[in-house]
């Protein structure tokens, strides 16, 4: 697959998250920092949702720059893979234990492709 090509996406910012959707020919690449928690996580649902409406074929979710990551993240995150199907690749970007840990503890890491970046998870599609 080539990565060659970079459409700058569209930032969307609440609280202490910022979420951004990157595309990279059909893949989109979901960048979040910050926090996401009940106040926050709507935040998080609307970027997944941005992406997945325009039917990407692979998308990653990059949490590498997630200090916090509440049951809501967890929530958003496992509606989101399952709303993307079989129509759409999804992997996760996990970096440190907030994320980890919480994905654990869930049981949601189970069913999640997850990679140490997102060269990682795009090298694999």
């Amino acid at each position: 697959m080539s990565v060659s090509s970079s459409t700058p996406g569209s930032a969307f910012s609440a609280g202490d998250v910022t979420v951004r959707v990157d595309w990279r020919d059909s893949t989109a690449v979901l960048r979040v920092t910050g926090e996401i928690d009940m106040t926050t996580a709507a935040r998080f649902t609307e970027g997944l949702h941005s992406a997945l409406s325009k039917a990407p074929r692979v998308l990653v979710v990059d949490l590498s720059g997630v200090r916090f990551f509440a049951s809501a993240g967890v929530s958003s995150l496992v509606t989101a893979r399952e709303s993307a199907g079989d129509r759409t690749r999804f992997a996760v970007v996990v970096k440190g234990n907030a994320v980890l840990r919480s994905l654990k503890l869930s049981g949601a890491d189970l069913d999640l492709a997850r990679y140490g970046s997102v060269d990682e998870a795009l090298a694999d599609a």
